[in-house]
């Protein structure tokens, strides 16, 4: 009899402080403090020889900036910034729509395309605009992801290149 007690007595006490810890991982996810997204880094890839150095994601606007730096040891020419209409993107439509803010503050609002030159080893913030969200707004989601495509020319060469990115921010 000693021995059924001793066990029962073992269960019950930790099934107890397992009821808890249930209770208490419970309570901690239901207050998004166990959330995927607060775990996740910003992340930006832009392809090519572009490098991102900071992203964020603009919810008033609807918009995605990135700080978009020249690899090259060449001027590249930005003929062109758009988001692209995927399964994964926010932007639900192929905008041509960006705008840049040039390292003097000079804003460059682009309806379609554009004629930018980025000096070799600069950087330039970039804001897509997207006009179009798949969900209310970027506010109710916890990760907010665009894609876009950027065409450039480098000043040495004479024909352009497309290479294409994606922005992935906590909002």
């Amino acid at each position: 009899m000693q021995k059924s007690q001793s066990a029962l007595e073992f269960l019950v006490t930790y099934g107890w402080a397992f009821l808890v810890i249930l209770i208490a991982v419970g309570v901690l996810s239901s207050m998004g403090t166990l959330s995927i997204a607060n775990f996740m880094p910003d992340l930006c890839y832009a392809g090519g020889f572009f490098s991102c150095v900071e992203e964020t994601a603009d919810a008033d606007e609807n918009s995605f900036i990135m700080q978009l730096a020249n690899g090259l040891s060449d001027d590249v020419r930005i003929l062109r910034v758009s988001s692209v209409l995927s399964g994964t993107s926010m932007c639900r439509s192929n905008t041509d729509v960006a705008a840049f803010v040039t390292p003097t503050g000079t804003h460059l609002v682009v309806p379609n395309s554009l004629d930018y030159v980025m000096p070799a080893g600069s950087q330039a913030e970039v804001v897509i605009v997207c006009p179009l969200i798949a969900m209310a707004s970027i506010e109710d989601a916890e990760m907010a992801r665009i894609e876009f495509e950027i065409e450039y020319q480098v000043s040495s060469q004479t024909y352009s290149k497309t290479t294409s990115g994606y922005i992935l921010v906590k909002t």
